[in-house]
């Protein structure tokens, strides 16, 4: 045990400590090291074509005949671009194609300005795959904090004519899924069938206001749906997110919620389910939220949550106060296929029934090799102080956790995978969980199955939401 401790943790000072060296590739010209460079973790930096132009003492250079240029994962593709190696910043007045797959980005944008370090930019108009919506519009505004664009269209379905989709006179999209459209018309096929002057989607929000059937062990057969109501206040909507299932019957959860500038505050009451099928109705709660926030220009992000309530199960009723901060960092490329996340934070946990505190640390490392876009694997390490807690409902399965994992995708629309948890307390394995993901057109199901969990089976189904 004292060695796999060991081990993750010259892991992680090995891959924070790694720097990686700026080149230009192909046909090459090099690029001179900086201070900046020097302090901060960069993936090489090549570029293909046929002719390349380059000054050495500016950084400017002139590409051109079936460009590429590549740092890691991304990939920008151009007839021909114009760019400086020194500040990082490309451009092109004809078509340019930007791929990211970490970021689930893969568009096509006219009169391009970019900068590949930051992944920031400009287009005049574009098409394609942005934070996994498709979109299209005009005057794309990539930033560090969220990309907008004027009088286009957003859907996660990716058919080239989607049975839904969005439209509005400005879209804007947020590193953490939070989605904020104004003057907003959905549509089913080419029918109108909702308008609104102010769209919002939470970052925890899975599918949208279309119901949607599924099933599993516990619940048995389901259907559910989610209601938004925006109110008199730019931000503020009330809401109620119901489900019947055929071994519970009816139960949802509603409230007011209220989102500016990256935060959130609601106010809820009624029943709401976790990840492990376990039911909490919450008489009354207050939540606030400060969604994921970069610090300064540095490669690390913070978020905060705190919340205070009333809880009830069949067995006891407690006032339940929660605090949390979190900080993690950007995916490390340790190389181009395999990167590194890192994160930590501290919480905060208070009953009234028993008058208890349990507070402590939270760790989490994650290795990902992505051998190709149908192949990837992972590992990780998750480690919690205590996950002792009064009520079922959202409690901790380890204290310290070792997940391993694949996915593997034989064409576009099917994919399986094998997740292994491990007791890394106990030495022994926790739980073995298979999963089965079907593309169904502008649908999406998922199977899993879960050997260790009394041979539970869910299947849901779930529209690909705005």
């Amino acid at each position: 045990m004292k060695k796999r401790e060991k081990w993750l943790r010259s892991l992680v000072c090995m891959a924070v400590l790694t720097t990686f060296p700026m080149m230009m590739g192909t046909a090459e010209a090099s690029e001179e090291p900086t201070a900046a460079n020097d302090k901060v973790i960069q993936a090489p930096v090549t570029v293909d074509s046929r002719d390349l132009t380059y000054n050495n003492l500016s950084g400017d250079f002139v590409a051109s005949g079936d460009v590429s240029i590549t740092q890691g994962t991304m990939t920008i593709k151009a007839d021909e671009i114009y760019g400086n190696s020194k500040t990082s910043i490309v451009s092109t007045d004809g078509n340019m194609r930007i791929i990211d797959p970490t970021a689930q980005t893969d568009l096509i944008g006219t009169t391009v300005h970019y900068n590949y370090k930051d992944k920031t930019g400009t287009m005049v108009k574009a098409k394609g795959q942005v934070q996994g919506d498709y979109i299209q519009g005009e005057d794309i505004n990539i930033a560090s904090d969220k990309t907008t664009f004027k009088n286009g269209s957003s859907t996660k379905c990716p058919a080239k004519h989607p049975d839904w989709r969005l439209e509005a006179k400005e879209v804007e999209l947020f590193p953490d899924g939070y989605v904020l459209a104004h003057d907003a018309t959905f549509y089913l096929k080419d029918k109108a069938v909702y308008h609104t002057d102010r769209y919002e989607k939470e970052p925890d929000e899975d599918h949208s206001f279309i119901p949607h059937p599924g099933y599993n062990s516990s619940d048995g057969f389901y259907i559910k749906q989610d209601l938004k109501l925006p109110l008199f206040v730019d931000g503020l909507n009330a809401f109620l997110n119901w489900g019947y299932y055929s071994r519970h019957d009816f139960r949802a959860l509603g409230g007011l919620q209220y989102h500016w500038n990256g935060q959130m505050l609601r106010i809820v009451t009624g029943d709401v389910e976790d990840s492990d099928d376990e039911w909490i109705n919450k008489k009354i709660e207050y939540q606030w939220k400060m969604f994921d926030r970069r610090i300064g220009n540095s490669k690390f992000h913070y978020r905060l949550e705190a919340s205070h309530g009333l809880w009830e199960d069949s067995r006891r009723q407690s006032w339940h106060d929660e605090y949390e901060a979190y900080i993690s960092h950007d995916p490390i490329n340790i190389t181009s296929k395999l990167t590194l996340d890192l994160g930590a934070g501290y919480q905060v946990i208070k009953e009234s029934y028993d008058d208890s505190t349990k507070n402590g640390m939270i760790y989490d490392a994650k290795l990902t090799q992505t051998f190709s876009p149908k192949f990837k694997v992972w590992t990780g390490y998750h480690y919690i102080h205590d996950n002792e807690r009064l009520f079922d409902y959202d409690r901790p399965d380890l204290e310290r956790e070792w997940r391993s994992g694949f996915r593997y995708s034989w064409n576009e629309k099917d994919a399986v995978g094998f997740i292994i948890r491990y007791n890394v307390d106990t030495d022994e394995l926790f739980e073995r969980i298979y999963f089965f993901e079907k593309d169904l057109h502008c649908w999406k199901m998922r199977v899993i199955h879960e050997p260790d969990d009394g041979d539970g089976i869910s299947i849901k189904f779930s529209t690909k939401i705005w």
